[in-house]
């Protein structure tokens, strides 16, 4: 099934060939399906959008961003059709905060196969590096990779380009986001992420006599990447976190983002309660991250609501023009 998956992308990709080809989509809208070549290092092919106010900000000559929105299909599934047409639904949903923010909206197509379920990796799950599924391990490098990518692309054109990119994701790509931050805080500028059924990922190694493993904290990072936890860097990086009051969907309970033994460690250790929970991210992250804020907003649901859209585009706008006096 794992060849099925592959095949499926290869596919895929074929029907795509040459990157950066485009189709308009209004005025000086650049939309590509960027497929990976023989030597790059992705597996599977990402989305590319240039919103008219990113190409003015170039055209000014002002240092354009990357937004990096990752996809999440919801469900496992060997269909590669399936996570294309969920990734480009994330991007339709994603194109206004690209064009709010001025910036270049990437969105990956990584697959999550039903073949090999476990291995979560739209949420950056701990089954991600132990895989022995070449496409499947890390993700995270993936990801960078795509980044790399298309700021080398844009580089080509003429265009000011930060390495570092911003991160927005909701729910197992709320996950994604918070836990590629963890890993890369070098080269993320900002970061949103929400609907994380009322945990965060924490900046801890133990808690009393109790050790938190990726992902529920930092004990065994660099046993898994072979690179120490950038505390500092981590805390430089403004976080915005964020839920619906009335949220009751708790991704702890869910077998896919965490195995069993991190789930009995956050509910024993932090509560059976999401919303007890939530409370006391909320004071680990006054602490660790002076940058970072946890909001919760009102609602019942598991979705971006309008009032979280708005404060999405406020919190990147506030900490773009922070970085920008950099």
């Amino acid at each position: 099934m794992a060849l099925f998956v592959l095949e499926a992308a290869t596919g895929s990709a074929a029907a795509h060939q040459g990157h950066f080809h485009s189709l308009t989509l209004g005025q000086a809208t650049e939309f590509s399906v960027v497929s990976p070549g023989p030597r790059d290092a992705f597996a599977w092919p990402y989305l590319f959008i240039l919103p008219p106010a990113a190409v003015e900000r170039a055209e000014r000559g002002d240092t354009v961003r990357l937004l990096v929105v990752p996809n999440d299909t919801g469900h496992a599934s060997d269909r590669f059709l399936d996570h294309e047409v969920a990734a480009l639904e994330t991007a339709s949903q994603s194109v206004f905060l690209a064009e709010a923010i001025e910036s270049v909206l990437l969105v990956p197509m990584v697959a999550r196969p039903a073949a090999h379920e476990r291995v979560q990796t739209q949420a950056l799950d701990r089954d991600c590096f132990r895989t022995e599924v070449d496409v499947l391990r890390r993700p995270d490098l993936q990801v960078l990779a795509m980044i790399d990518h298309a700021s080398k692309e844009l580089r080509r054109r003429g265009w000011s380009v930060d390495d570092r990119a911003l991160m927005s994701g909701f729910s197992a790509g709320g996950l994604f986001v918070q836990r590629f931050t963890a890993l890369h805080p070098e080269r993320v500028a900002a970061a949103a992420s929400g609907g994380l059924g009322g945990w965060v990922w924490l900046p801890m190694e133990t808690v009393g006599e109790y050790e938190l493993p990726y992902p529920v904290g930092a004990a065994d990072l660099e046993e898994l990447t072979d690179a120490p936890f950038d505390r500092d860097a981590w805390s430089r990086v403004p976080q915005l976190i964020y839920m619906e009051s009335g949220d009751s969907t708790d991704l702890i309970r869910t077998d896919d983002n965490y195995d069993s033994a991190a789930q009995e460690l956050i509910l024993s250790q932090f509560g059976a309660d999401l919303l007890v929970r939530w409370e006391t991210a909320q004071q680990t992250y006054r602490t660790a991250s002076p940058r970072s804020r946890l909001e919760q907003f009102e609602g019942d649901g598991h979705e971006i609501t309008p009032e979280m859209q708005r404060e999405i585009v406020a919190f990147f706008k506030r900490n773009l023009s922070g970085l920008a006096s950099e």
